[in-house]
């Protein structure tokens, strides 16, 4: 079974990359075309389920053609079942929005709720405290029931899943008679004894009994060590030895796993596509692909970005010409070799120059504004003066530079910069602050 893992899509952002406005409104249509591209991509790669796992948009103020364009994406593929976990930003003003939820929309709430999918059980919460136990969480007045009345049938042309919110052991026996149903943790207040004492993991930790389950967890926030006070952090001591095999994360807006023991691991698929600056690389979600009859499962991330925003850092330390670092910028853009025409591209200048040094910022905006969807210059170079250069000079440029290295007050950057705008001036040159 294959399953799409995605979150932070943030639709109807504003944005943070200083977009011209006819290239805001584009890229904000851009961000929802890829949100149906992925729905597509899911249908043609026989996709079961796509999982949200949290700020679908950015907002509590959703634009009614960002509502329209989800709701009808989600109703135009039945044959695939969509888990929205609700994230930090948006809330449930999506589900408020809609005119009536569509059959193959599952919403995860406060609660903990579970889904099951053949044989892989699908549980979150938008509001994490615990993984919890049957022991000691309360029934939900919730029926168990199945979706599709001919099973067989059903399993053969759509998803068929079963929801239920967690309580006594009483609902698990109604999950189905035709596929493997979840059995809860043991009961924490078992003793040794009772249990056979077959503990074969550390002390204290929980055992879980699995029927040919694969268990995903979907939650959304910031995976910490120990938790905190935030309501946003996710306590891994918590979610160690719950018997996961896959722990599905959104928040962290780029890709990174890692192993969650004792079996699993735990991911963030990253947003589905970079906003700002601060969102540099390639951008997509997680393909998980499971072998319902052994229980194994590959994740592969998938690049997926109408386009991606890079940050390159240059060096041009001893640089006399704008030409110059125009040739040190030309071999570091072409060194770096998944940047697109497509893409956005900011180039940060770094780097010791001399103050005489020609560097004119435009004539190098210019060269490459045209070849990127985006591009922008930064420029955090320092200046360096040679004083020893200027101390024999009976020119105005001389007496300039003499009196300023007297400054008992700038700062060496600030005398350096007053160096450059003054030489300039005195040469009859435009110069630039």
């Amino acid at each position: 079974m294959k399953i799409i893992h995605c979150a932070d899509l943030h639709l109807d952002s504003k944005m943070t990359t200083h977009l011209s406005g006819e290239q805001l409104r584009r890229r904000r249509a851009e961000l929802l075309h890829t949100f149906t591209r992925m729905a597509d991509y899911a249908a043609e790669q026989d996709v079961r389920a796509i999982l949200i796992c949290g700020d679908l948009f950015d907002s509590k103020n959703i634009s009614a053609q960002a509502v329209n364009t989800v709701y009808e994406t989600i109703r135009r593929h039945p044959g695939i079942v969509f888990f929205y976990l609700t994230g930090n930003h948006e809330e449930g003003a999506f589900v408020d929005a809609l005119p009536s939820v569509p059959e193959n929309l599952k919403i995860f709430g406060s609660e903990w709720t579970a889904y099951r999918l053949g044989t892989v059980l699908i549980e979150g919460t938008n509001h994490f405290t615990e993984v919890p136990q049957a022991s000691n969480v309360k029934e939900v007045p919730v029926p168990l029931k199945e979706e599709a009345t001919d099973k067989k049938a059903a399993s053969a042309e759509a998803p068929v899943f079963a929801a239920k919110c967690f309580g006594n052991q009483e609902h698990l026996k109604e999950a189905s008679t035709e596929a493997p149903a979840f059995v809860n943790f043991r009961d924490p207040d078992e003793s040794a004894e009772e249990r056979g004492n077959d503990d074969s993991e550390s002390a204290g930790a929980e055992k879980t009994i699995r029927v040919d389950t694969f268990r995903i967890v979907a939650l959304h926030g910031q995976l910490t060590e120990y938790g905190g006070a935030d309501p946003e952090t996710l306590n891994l001591q918590l979610l160690r030895n719950r018997g996961i095999d896959y722990l599905a994360l959104g928040h962290i807006h780029a890709y990174k796993k890692g192993a969650l023991e004792p079996r699993g691991i735990w991911c963030y698929p990253g947003a589905l596509e970079g906003r700002g600056f601060d969102e540099c690389g390639e951008h997509g979600f997680v393909l998980l692909d499971i072998d319902e009859a052994s229980g194994n499962c590959s994740d592969t991330f998938i690049p997926f970005a109408s386009r991606n925003l890079w940050e390159l850092s240059v060096e041009i330390g001893g640089a006399a010409s704008t030409i110059e670092i125009i040739e040190k910028m030309e071999a570091v853009i072409a060194a770096a070799e998944k940047i697109r025409a497509e893409d956005m591209v900011r180039v940060v200048l770094t780097g010791r120059i001399d103050v005489c040094a020609e560097k004119n910022m435009t004539q190098i905006l210019t060269h490459f504004r045209d070849r990127f969807e985006l591009f922008q210059l930064r420029d955090e170079t320092s200046l360096d003066v040679n004083y020893l250069s200027f101390e024999h000079d009976a020119s105005l440029k001389g007496e300039l530079v003499r009196l300023l290295q007297k400054d008992p007050v700038l700062s060496e950057d600030e005398k350096a910069e007053i160096v450059r705008c003054g030489l300039q001036a005195l040469s009859g040159e435009e110069f630039e602050f």
